[in-house]
């Protein structure tokens, strides 16, 4: 279950992962009825099943290739670069013409 613990001038809203079972951080809030709030979101969607891990949220296509593209070993270096620019001129800029509509 989520809790509320005082850290410094702010409050923080830590919780038990479900599956790994490791404490997380839900938030830090400078108000403790932010952090009440918060708490009490975060039990709701645990208990009801709609949690969802943090590292399985969706993911823009343009920040998963940035962090993926670097770990494509056998790339030559001017294949990666010419990938990265690539990217960074043709498809970001596609990519957030059409999330902003």
């Amino acid at each position: 279950m989520a809790r509320i613990r005082k850290h410094r001038i702010k409050w923080q809203v830590p919780y038990r992962d479900p599956v790994t079972k490791k404490e997380r951080s839900a938030g830090v809030f400078t108000r403790e009825s932010d952090a009440s709030k918060q708490r009490r979101a975060i039990e709701y969607r645990l208990q009801t099943g709609e949690w969802i891990d943090p590292e399985l949220r969706p993911t823009a296509y343009c920040d998963w290739a940035a962090r993926w593209l670097p770990t494509k070993a056998n790339l030559k270096p001017m294949t990666l670069e010419r990938c990265t620019a690539t990217r960074e001129t043709s498809l970001r800029p596609r990519v957030r013409s059409a999330s902003d509509e």
